[in-house]
C-alpha cells in the first residue's frame, strides 16, 4: 500500500507542477502584452536531499528600464 500512496502523491505532485507552469506561462505573456520584460533565474538551493531548483522572477519596463 506504501508504494500506490506514494505512486499517487507523486502523480498528484507533477500534476501541481504543471498547473503551476500554466499559471506561470499565463503571467508571463500578460506582463508582455503590458509592455514589460521578463527576467528570470534558476538558482540551485543545495537541500539534504540533493539539489533543488527555485525560480526567481522579475520585470524590466523594456521603455524605462527596471522596476
Amino acid at each position: 500500500m506504501v508504494e500506490a500512496s506514494l505512486i499517487a502523491e507523486r502523480a498528484e505532485a507533477e500534476h501541481h507542477l504543471a498547473e503551476a507552469m500554466r499559471i506561470t506561462n499565463d503571467a508571463i505573456r500578460r506582463v508582455h502584452k503590458l509592455g514589460l520584460t521578463v527576467n528570470a533565474q534558476i538558482i540551485t538551493m543545495h537541500t539534504g536531499e540533493g539539489p533543488m531548483p527555485q525560480l526567481n522572477f522579475g520585470t524590466t519596463d523594456r521603455q524605462r528600464g527596471a522596476i
